[in-house]
């Protein structure tokens, strides 16, 4: 028996025996609707050890592609939130067998590279913090708990499973198709409904399925996703490299032509999500691209720009859109403020703790269908102190637009384009976190794990960065 082959079987047993026991051990210590689910997981661990085992086996040419597939399946399951396994969404369940095939690379493979980041360090410094909070509570959710911390174990798998400059270029692609794909279904979506009247959705709320439009009452696009603003932050992320294929790729006329109809289609999702913020990120998204790589079309975008909305002051369609705007966000603005307001209350009274991961709706907004904060800073504030709030600030703007805009000024052109495109989906990005609680959403750390290893591969072109 090849060796190799041996020592991949040994640490699949192992890890499964090391899986079984941690499981086990916690279904005993974790309260006991949480101990009931736990059980389950010995044997899907075995389960899925005796796979990776036959695919080795009978498919060696899929385990030798295995992190290419992985990142596919990652990209794919980001979309598929809304289908839970019970408390487990299809991400967690992909990132759970990520884990186990990267295990057993660490111990077969004694020269792999095990990449890290400062964000690392960082965001296990925001661990410590919470864990501070739940001691001034003694509010401990094992759900909650988990949720915060898989954000790093999710992190830490994408920087090391995506490692070569063209399993980013095919990441970047599977991004797109699923995006274009969600943005197709999202628009059956609302034509099964305006013609069969069937709500097909898998929005977890159904006080969130609809929403009043300029015309009428209409049900929100959200596909596979557990709420439209999820959609809409995926079709947003997309819209930059769909663009960079567009303007930067050698496409004949054709494939030229599908990119400009799957932008028209991704467009038309977004405005099905009927999310004004979303809509108006996406345009300037599309703006903040032609700024930023062709500064040359500046001049003319900002006439053309000019010149429309002068025409909107001349004929009154400016007044009519805020109008329209103001009357579509009256209700969610309040909302928005209201629990803002109730967010910064949250952190004076609790500037050090605050109120426990995932415990602000209970506390503090149990009157506004118990939200949290709707904006990513004063969210992870108020729920773990001022100190987890400057941390993540660092974590998102200071380290990560930091590191990719000195990246975009030391690489070469083709590399540069690219790196730019990342920042202009990074930049948009950052205005979502505004208005909405990004913090717990896994779009968010797969991005920042998609820049993370896009800055390496592209900064450092001729650095081999570990075994595959």
């Amino acid at each position: 028996m090849n060796k190799n082959f041996l020592k991949k079987i040994i640490a699949t047993f192992l890890i499964c025996c090391l899986i079984s026991i941690l499981i086990f051990y916690n279904s005993f210590i974790t309260i006991s609707y949480t101990s009931k689910i736990f059980y389950f997981f010995p044997l899907i661990s075995i389960l899925l050890s005796i796979s990776l085992i036959l695919i080795y086996i009978y498919f060696e040419n899929i385990w030798q592609r295995r992190k290419l597939i992985l990142i596919y399946a990652i990209i794919v399951s980001l979309s598929l939130h809304g289908i839970n396994l019970g408390p487990i969404d299809p991400l967690e369940l992909v990132a759970f067998i990520a884990f186990i095939v990267w295990l057993i690379d660490v111990l077969t493979k004694p020269k792999l590279t095990i990449i890290t980041s400062p964000l690392i360090l960082l965001y296990t410094l925001l661990i410590f913090l919470s864990l501070f909070s739940i001691a001034r509570f003694k509010n401990l959710n094992p759900i909650n708990f988990v949720a915060f911390v898989e954000k790093l174990f999710f992190f830490f798998l994408i920087i090391n499973l995506l490692c070569t400059k063209e399993m980013l270029d095919k990441a970047i692609k599977a991004f797109i198709w699923i995006g274009i794909f969600n943005a197709v279904i999202a628009i059956f979506q609302i034509i099964i409904w305006e013609k069969m009247g069937i709500v097909l959705t898998f929005v977890e709320e159904e006080k969130n399925f609809f929403k009043p439009t300029p015309i009428g009452m209409m049900l929100r696009a959200s596909a596979f996703c557990s709420s439209s603003t999820e959609l809409s932050n995926i079709l947003i992320l997309v819209t930059p490299f769909i663009m960079f294929y567009l303007f930067f790729s050698k496409l004949s006329f054709k494939k030229r032509l599908s990119l400009i109809f799957s932008l028209f289609i991704i467009s038309l999702a977004v405005v099905l999500t009927w999310s004004s913020s979303a809509l108006l990120i996406f345009i300037l998204i599309i703006l903040l691209f032609v700024y930023v790589q062709k500064p040359s079309w500046s001049i003319h975008i900002t006439a053309l720009l000019a010149i429309f909305i002068l025409m909107g002051y001349i004929t009154g369609l400016n007044e009519w859109i805020i109008k329209e705007f103001v009357n579509i966000q009256a209700g969610g603005f309040d909302i928005r403020m209201e629990l803002n307001k109730l967010g910064l209350e949250a952190i004076r009274r609790y500037p050090l703790t605050g109120v426990g991961i995932r415990k602000f709706g209970e506390v503090f907004a149990s009157h506004v269908r118990k939200y949290p904060v709707h904006n990513t800073y004063l969210q992870i504030s108020s729920e773990i102190g001022i100190l987890g709030g400057i941390i993540f600030v660092i974590i998102i703007i200071t380290l990560v637009l930091g590191k990719l805009t000195f990246a975009i000024f030391t690489t070469q052109k083709l590399e540069k384009v690219l790196l730019k495109t990342f920042l202009v989906c990074y930049l948009g990005f950052l205005i979502r976190t505004i208005s909405e609680p990004l913090y717990f959403d896994n779009i968010t750390w797969f991005l920042l794990g998609f820049i993370e290893s896009a800055i390496f591969i592209l900064a450092n072109p001729n650095l081999k960065r570990h075994n595959n």
